[in-house]
């Protein structure tokens, strides 16, 4: 991550007021929806729909224009983007166009509101065949980065369809709920949108969202479920540790006795 930008100018349109996140080995920039539960935080974020030519970070709000700039360059990069270009500054700016966003992401208690800007053409929004979501976890350890660990199959590694009961659309038709029954804290939760809005045209989206906390859920908060994986990563580590000494040893006595059966002498 190249860092973060809160957006406050209105010159920006629709989505001012976001915090915005730059990506430095993706050179994306997306913009974050951030719910608080029981004085926990949690966010959902939506990549911008264009590709910069660098990495990018270290965001900024320029007050002549109201628009954003930001510093991209191509250095340390492992499993980044291809291609990149080695250096640029960037301008990220509102056209003045209209435009169809989904602009917020909350989790209630039993399920995910979504939250648009337009009203939704009701057979697609309450259909839902409209939407994917796939979620998973990540284990806290002394390695770099993590794989993708199902909840449902026991830390196994992969990740699990979430299913929906049903949808319901909000009296305004600008806002749905995904009724999941047992929708509890995660990781991360990958929301994939295949929509129509009332005038007709399309509306397509990904949303990642974190969830730490479930409002009126008796689940543990993610802060104590990060508590009990870290624990079971060190537990691991250790059990690991003790296997590696243990092969090393039979290896060293393998050695040994191999030496004393193969005798040059």
């Amino acid at each position: 991550s190249g860092g973060q930008l809160f957006v406050d100018d209105p010159r920006w349109g629709p989505l001012s007021g976001k915090l915005l996140h730059t990506s430095f080995g993706k050179g994306w920039l997306y913009y974050t929806m951030i719910q608080e539960v029981n004085g926990t935080e949690q966010a959902s974020i939506v990549k911008f729909d264009f590709d910069a030519s660098t990495g990018i970070h270290r965001a900024q709000l320029n007050p002549a224009d109201g628009q954003v700039y930001a510093t991209g360059l191509n250095g340390w990069n492992g499993g980044g983007r291809l291609g990149l270009a080695q250096g640029g500054i960037h301008r990220f700016r509102y056209t003045g166009e209209p435009a169809k966003l989904l602009t917020n992401v909350n989790v209630e208690q039993n399920g995910i509101r979504l939250e648009f800007n337009f009203t939704l053409a009701p057979e697609a929004a309450t259909n839902v065949e409209s939407y994917k979501l796939e979620q998973w976890n990540y284990l806290w350890s002394t390695n770099y980065g993590s794989g993708q660990y199902s909840i449902e199959n026991d830390w196994n590694s992969g990740t699990d369809k979430v299913t929906i009961e049903k949808v319901v659309l909000g009296e305004r038709g600008k806002s749905v709920l995904l009724v999941i029954p047992d929708i509890q804290p995660v990781n991360q939760v990958q929301i994939d949108l295949d929509l129509l809005a009332a005038d007709g045209n399309q509306f397509s989206e990904q949303a990642y969202l974190t969830i730490n906390a479930v409002p009126g859920g008796n689940y543990p908060t993610m802060k104590e479920l990060t508590i009990e994986r870290t624990a079971f990563a060190f537990q691991n580590a250790e059990r690991l540790r003790a296997i590696a000494k243990q092969i090393q040893i039979e290896k060293r006595a393998n050695q040994e006795a191999a030496a004393k059966a193969f005798s040059n002498e």
